[in-house]
């Protein structure tokens, strides 16, 4: 509403009005003529350039720059000059007026100086006014500038994050078609072809804050796909869909990292009875999504990490963070024998 120029206009005039009709209410116990009335809106119209210029000059120049010594100076020798002004218009009328009765109660007027506590107190409204109303619009820009610059390093961060995922599920996977390339597999080409519409997915469908779930979910089918031509029947893997998926929306490769992980220090590092268990669940109301995965661990312990392993659960952490904030519940849980991942968001 203050962005609007009408409603600005609006707001100045019934302001106006309100001021320069004070005499009709400040007098209404007293009989004074019509002329009386004329004489005192003329005399109140002397603060109208006052208060512009305090508003349009005044605190833009002085106060908005935090010069406070120049802006009390300035603001009080400008009340003295138009209060001034207004008496100079009382007194030019003063001989206008016919009764005593009147000339008794504008004598008093006159005999105030600018200092007068009600003259003072008249001042300081007609300044606190536009003071007010400016400090307010400048409070709003600045939160709208805070928020939007919020908004735009979240969005940088965003990006920043599913740009890693990109080269860290890459790697993964070309490491994956290249431990069947050693071992001469006739099943190279079809990973290549899978990889080829993985990549095509993440490289043109993924720019987006959101996409729908069912694409989500194909391109997780897609991955596990791979996995279960690289390991064949050595490896038990199930994933298993259920609810109503239609309509939802989640931001991409937001599943992938716990995917991955699950096959990176599950199956892979494992020879024999390996498995793993994925399943995605949306409520009866298809609100509330849980994703989980369970695989076992390997029989050997694993040699220690590289310096950027976890790049991926580390985003997908983060991303949750900042996309479902205290909406989400994410629980990594190792036991002796299993590694369980369980996600829950409250809403899609």
């Amino acid at each position: 509403m203050l962005k609007s120029p009408l409603w600005r206009v609006f707001l100045h005039i019934s302001f106006w009005l309100l001021y320069l009709s004070s005499p009709f209410y400040s007098y209404i116990n007293q009989d004074l003529s019509k002329y009386s009335y004329v004489i005192l809106i003329l005399a109140n119209l002397a603060f109208l350039p006052y208060y512009y210029l305090v508003a349009y000059s005044l605190i833009p120049r002085f106060f908005n720059k935090q010069k406070w010594p120049f802006f009390i100076i300035s603001t009080l020798l400008s009340y003295t000059l138009f209060s001034w002004v207004c008496q100079l218009i009382m007194r030019a009328f003063f001989d206008k007026l016919v009764t005593e009765h009147e000339i008794t109660i504008f004598s008093e007027s006159l005999k105030r100086s600018v200092l007068d506590p009600l003259e003072f107190f008249r001042m300081v409204i007609v300044t606190l006014i536009p003071l007010s109303i400016m400090t307010m619009r400048r409070y709003m820009r600045m939160n709208a500038a805070h928020a939007n610059l919020i908004k735009l390093n979240t969005d940088l961060e965003l990006n920043f994050l599913k740009s890693q995922i990109n080269p860290h599920f890459l790697f993964n996977t070309l490491n994956n078609i290249y431990s069947l390339s050693l071992q001469k597999s006739d099943r190279s080409p079809e990973m290549i072809l899978k990889l080829s519409d993985l990549m095509r997915y993440m490289l043109y469908e993924c720019n987006v804050a959101t996409v729908s779930l069912k694409r989500e979910i194909q391109f997780l089918e897609d991955y596990i796909a791979l996995e279960k031509i690289r390991h064949g029947d050595k490896a038990e893997i199930t994933f298993t869909v259920e609810g109503e998926t239609e309509n939802k929306n989640i931001p991409p490769l937001l599943l992938i990292p716990f995917v991955e992980n699950a096959f990176k220090h599950g199956i892979n590092a494992q020879f024999g009875n390996a498995w793993v268990h994925i399943k995605l669940k949306l409520d009866t109301n298809a609100t509330a999504f849980l994703f989980s995965i369970e695989n076992n661990k390997p029989t050997l312990p694993e040699p220690k990490k590289q310096l950027n392993g976890g790049i991926g659960i580390e985003n997908a952490k983060k991303r949750l963070h900042m996309i479902y904030p205290k909406t989400h519940q994410l629980r990594i849980e190792e036991t002796n024998n299993t590694f369980i991942v369980e996600l829950s968001i409250e809403k899609l």
